[in-house]
């Protein structure tokens, strides 16, 4: 808070404008802490950049906007079942640019044969059967699962969409002139079904939520695909679970409050709504000046 700079006085007292302004400022200030969550004012992360703390990081998330213009952030998920083993059966998906905040485009259309050593083909009828039976194998003990999978497969092949295919996905992904990078939650499968539909140009950012020290205490972390590099991580809290890893919506429960409108858990556009929200929590603590630096 600068001082009062008004030292001068009339007869009977000081000059009280600059005492008026002083206290504004400081009911302003008062109101923006108010204001700030508390996760949003004690939480713990590490910039493997810079070091810097969270409150400096986050004034970078609000200052740095020219950024805007040269990156471009599209979180993908996609659903699929197996057959025979090693072929990838693409069911269906979603996408959305990070900026743009409600729309999100559902990847839809005959479901594709993705083989482990072949060329991506659409599928046949004979091959749809057979992905039929084998989800209704996979997911027997899964009603829920199996179900969702099953209409998902049936809403594909009767849609007139056909946006489920490698051309439109690369299209709008190079959209806009910018330097592109694909956000996944746990995205192992995703990249590999990228690299299947011959999509393999743009740079991968993965999501995770780790147990570091098997004691319960979860870290958000951002990775990058091949070397695993964690470029960011944030301590979000105790989830008491078996197992080292958190799902995406005991994720989203932990460092977020609000009730967004979603669909099943196993519709891709509810896994994109959610792994959005995750990452905009990552970038208003990192920064988006710190996470561009990595993807230059």
């Amino acid at each position: 808070m600068s001082s009062i700079r008004s030292y001068y006085t009339l007869r009977e007292g000081i000059y009280i404008e600059d005492f008026r302004k002083q206290f504004i400022e400081t009911l302003l200030g008062k109101l923006i802490a108010f204001s700030m969550t508390p996760k949003e004012t004690t939480q713990r992360s590490t910039n493997s950049t810079t070091g810097q703390s969270t409150t400096d990081m986050e004034v970078n998330a609000t200052t740095n906007t020219k950024v805007y213009d040269t990156h471009k952030f599209i979180i993908i998920d996609f659903e699929f079942s197996m057959l025979h083993r090693t072929s990838m059966v693409l069911i269906s998906g979603a996408m959305s640019n990070r900026l743009d905040r409600f729309r999100i485009k559902k990847l839809e259309g005959r479901p594709l044969l993705l083989p482990i050593e072949e060329q991506m083909r659409t599928m046949k009828d004979y091959e749809l059967q057979n992905a039929m039976k084998e989800i209704k194998r996979i997911f027997k003990n899964k009603p829920e699962l199996r179900e969702a999978c099953i209409e998902q497969l049936q809403t594909s092949i009767n849609s007139s969409k056909g946006t489920l295919n490698p051309s439109y996905i690369e299209n709008y992904i190079l959209k806009g002139n910018k330097i592109n990078v694909i956000v996944t939650w746990n995205g192992s499968s995703d990249k590999a079904i990228l690299n299947r539909l011959g999509i393999t140009q743009f740079q991968v950012l993965n999501i995770t939520c780790y147990d570091k020290y098997f004691d319960q205490n979860f870290f958000l972390q951002i990775k990058k695909f091949g070397n695993k590099q964690i470029i960011f991580e944030t301590e979000i809290g105790t989830f008491n679970k078996n197992g080292r890893l958190l799902n995406l919506e005991e994720t989203h429960r932990m460092v977020c409050s609000r009730k967004h409108k979603t669909g099943s858990l196993h519709d891709p556009r509810t896994d994109v709504k959610l792994t959005k929200c995750i990452f905009d929590y990552i970038v208003r603590i990192f920064g988006y000046q710190n996470l561009t630096k990595h993807y230059e």
